[in-house]
């Protein structure tokens, strides 16, 4: 992706879903019990109060670690099958 393309989607995904971008997470950082390139993530998580990360990096977001902080990482096929189980027509209709 060109830095272009990048600043479009950042710029569609403001438009649309406004509250998708979290920013009061940066003092969160230091304090987050994960490795350090990715505590921004579950910063961002427990910022917006958010109880699901999406990810292929389940490794690096040990239960044991977000029990605490009530957070679940999920990987996104776990992640869409838990949604199609609780909101089987409205995942449908996206589809």
């Amino acid at each position: 992706m060109t830095e272009e393309q990048g600043q479009h989607l950042v710029d569609q995904i403001k438009k649309n879903f406004k509250s998708a971008f979290v920013t009061r997470h940066t003092i969160l950082i230091p304090s987050m019990p994960i490795n350090e390139k990715d505590r921004h993530v579950l910063a961002a998580a427990v910022a917006s109060n958010s109880e699901i990360i999406v990810t292929q990096n389940l490794k690096d977001f040990p239960p044991r670690l977000l029990e605490p902080l009530q957070i679940e990482a999920l990987s996104a096929d776990d992640f869409l099958v838990d949604r199609f189980s609780l909101y089987q027509e409205t995942v449908i209709d996206v589809f």
